[in-house]
């Protein structure tokens, strides 16, 4: 089993992980979103999933990209991932216990910048 955090610890970067809470419906009747915490996590950077991971529209602009990260912190769908001024929103998350207590999360771009 490999120790992650002390193997992998050269190719860590700084993230922003921010996390919503559930929101609610209020007394009229109205959806409110929940509060959202942001903390620093460390994390591999955000590697393509495939080649052609960039989805263009018509246009030919890029509208999205899929990447996934490793990282020791528990992440969770619908986690926002920032990382040099790009947005991801995480997809899907597995856990990697039997490898080292880790966990490989999928994401999608959710801002366009070049």
């Amino acid at each position: 089993m490999i120790a992650f955090g002390d193997d992998f610890a050269d190719l860590f970067v700084l993230m922003t992980l921010t996390r919503a809470s559930a929101g609610a419906v209020n007394s009229e009747g109205q959806y409110v979103a929940g509060a959202s915490s942001s903390q620093t996590i460390k994390a591999v950077p955000p590697q393509p999933v495939k080649m052609g991971e960039l989805v263009d529209d018509d246009s030919g602009q890029i509208t999205r990209s899929h990447v996934r990260t490793y990282t020791a912190t528990p992440l969770q769908d619908g986690d926002l991932i920032a990382h040099k001024g790009i947005t991801y929103r995480v997809d899907m998350v597995t856990d990697r216990d039997d490898l080292g207590s880790y966990y490989r999360a999928y994401m999608v771009r959710v801002q366009n910048d070049h």
